[in-house]
């Protein structure tokens, strides 16, 4: 794919993102919006999966720099939602597409790292797709800490169409 597609793949500092050790991806190209829907849909209808994930790889924290996905970014929001606009229209915009051939089927994806907080030019999430916070546990003995992920979970039930929440307590480093 990174050969046949180098367009899929995120633009970062004038090179395709193809040896970056999961191939960062750019969120603006139909090719790969296309074959996003095409997998998920086979994973529905070969596989049976209830609910399969649209998760950036680990480490997705810039958006793309090409011409399609300028000016996407939020910095302004500060390192939990410098992409959420940017990373959520697109995982929204898959889950909306294959909700019209398989609805009763999920979507999932985590908030997590630049994407972290809720996507503010979107209303209402479609409702196949399921929102995961990650939160750090070992934090959680401090109330603010603790207070900030509770806060977190009810900002993205207000976005949540399905009103579905998954939790990842992340254990490294306790």
């Amino acid at each position: 794919m990174k050969k046949a597609h180098p367009e899929y793949y995120a633009l970062l500092g004038g090179k395709r993102a193809t040896e970056h050790y999961n191939g960062a991806e750019c969120l603006s190209s139909e090719g790969l919006f296309r074959e996003n829907v095409r997998y998920l849909r086979a994973m529905f209808d070969h596989y049976d999966e209830p609910m399969v994930s649209v998760m950036p790889e680990d480490g997705y924290s810039s958006a793309c720099q090409c011409e399609l996905c300028k000016g996407k970014e939020t910095p302004d929001r500060g390192w939990d939602g410098k992409i959420s606009d940017y990373v959520w229209n697109y995982v929204d915009r898959v889950a909306r597409e294959v909700y019209k051939t398989h609805p009763e089927r999920k979507i999932s994806c985590f908030a997590y790292g630049t994407y972290t907080l809720p996507p503010e030019k979107i209303d209402k999430l479609s409702p196949n797709l399921v929102v995961g916070i990650v939160q750090p546990r070992r934090f959680f003995h401090d109330r603010e800490k603790r207070d900030h992920y509770v806060k977190l979970r009810e900002a993205w039930l207000k976005k949540s169409a399905s009103k579905e929440l998954l939790i990842w307590d992340h254990y490294p480093f306790t």
